[in-house]
């Protein structure tokens, strides 16, 4: 079904017009709980990702159109996969809903140019 078996993990919750709610199914339960679930809003019109809020937030100021039809649902995650390569859908959408933060590197050229970092903090 899917290219990749991380995109199951993705559950489109609502729409309006190209633009789609994304929730990972293991949140499902708690919707609509005011229990913390995060959303990601993608507009695939603008091919455009926003950073993971709170699901209730988006609820509560836009008129969302639950999606209930499970093909639908499908279908909106084969146009993002289409959409999207497999490291953005990664990086952008189910690392951030699962909690994983961007990557950090570390240097030993940290040290050496220390004084140079300290400036700018």
């Amino acid at each position: 079904m899917y290219a990749n078996q991380s995109l199951q993990g993705l559950y489109p919750i609502s729409k309006i017009g190209n633009k789609y709610l994304l929730i990972l199914k293991t949140e499902l339960p708690k919707v609509g709980k005011q229990l913390g679930v995060l959303s990601v809003k993608i507009d695939l019109s603008r091919s455009e990702i926003t950073t993971p809020i709170d699901l209730e937030k988006h609820l509560k100021f836009n008129p969302w159109e639950e999606i209930t039809d499970s093909k639908e649902r499908e279908e909106v995650i084969v146009n993002i996969q289409k959409q999207f390569d497999i490291t953005t859908i990664e990086e952008q959408i189910i690392n951030p809903l699962i909690g994983i933060k961007g990557k950090i590197f570390v240097s030993s050229l940290l040290k050496k140019n220390q004084d140079f970092y300290f400036m700018f903090l």
